[in-house]
């Protein structure tokens, strides 16, 4: 699976088109292909390691934790957990996923039972 990764800090030019292993979702979880991602200035103060008290508070000292940049997504659910009802595979989903990362890219489970809108309520409704 094809992702643009951040190995260390530094200016834009530190980013890279990698592959990656794909994930597969935990019982709790969902997949998502993304298909639409944003690129905010608090994407670029991360990967730049500023302010560097950020690093000291858990996003890596030396390089970054979390490989994969980003916040602002948007896609479909490829795959489900076996405890996630509220989903399906193929549902179109959009969502910030900042506030659900944590430190280490954890807690997605959380950003997929909590604030994932999607399109296909409209259809089931409508």
């Amino acid at each position: 699976m094809k992702a643009i990764v951040c190995t260390k800090y530094g200016p834009p030019e530190v980013l890279q088109l990698g592959e990656i292993q794909k994930p597969t979702p935990g019982d709790d979880e969902v997949l998502v292909e993304v298909q639409a991602a944003s690129v905010t200035y608090s994407n670029l103060t991360l990967i730049k390691g500023e302010p560097f008290v950020g690093r000291l508070m858990g996003f890596g000292l030396l390089k970054p934790k979390q490989k994969i940049p980003g916040s602002d997504i948007a896609g479909r659910i490829e795959a489900v957990g076996r405890n996630i009802k509220q989903f399906r595979p193929g549902d179109e989903v959009f969502g910030h996923l900042y506030q659900y990362r944590g430190l280490h890219g954890t807690n997605l489970p959380r950003f997929a039972a909590g604030t994932i809108a999607f399109n296909d309520r409209e259809k089931e409704t409508g």
